[in-house]
């Protein structure tokens, strides 16, 4: 397979036919702008191809026994990931698509303050990623 892509935001894949000829087999937008660079990893486990473009968000397509998983990556965030709801002493950090509470309070002097973190841990939510078919 061949891919390219650029200010069309368009990824275009190609496929070379047994005769040698390389054919156009489709064209997906995978960004909301213009398209900069697009780089490409294969091992025996994965094939993937990311690209990146003026939005600041990474697009990374994962082919995976004939099945495509599309995965957005988030720009960099301009706002903090980690937030403390003060009153209810609750701490929120996000990331990706995975949401983490813990419940916060005091730590006394002899207790160790990891082990007083993990013990409050209360929950944590995982958000399905988008797939192409």
């Amino acid at each position: 397979m061949l891919f390219s892509s650029g200010v069309d935001r368009k990824t275009m894949r190609y496929q070379r036919l047994p005769t040698g000829k390389w054919v156009h087999v489709d064209g997906k937008t995978y960004h909301k702008h213009d398209v900069r660079a697009m780089t490409s990893f294969e091992s025996r486990q994965t094939r993937m191809i990311v690209s990146g473009g003026v939005d600041r968000s990474f697009s990374v397509l994962f082919f995976t026994d004939g099945v495509e998983n599309l995965r957005v990556l988030p720009p960099v965030p301009q706002e903090r990931v980690v937030k403390l709801a003060t009153g209810a002493r609750i701490l929120l950090n996000w990331s990706d698509n995975r949401v983490r509470l813990w419940r916060v309070e005091e730590i006394s002097d002899h207790e160790f303050a990891g082990e007083q973190i993990d013990n409050r841990y209360l929950l944590e939510m995982e958000f399905k990623v988008h797939q192409v078919r």
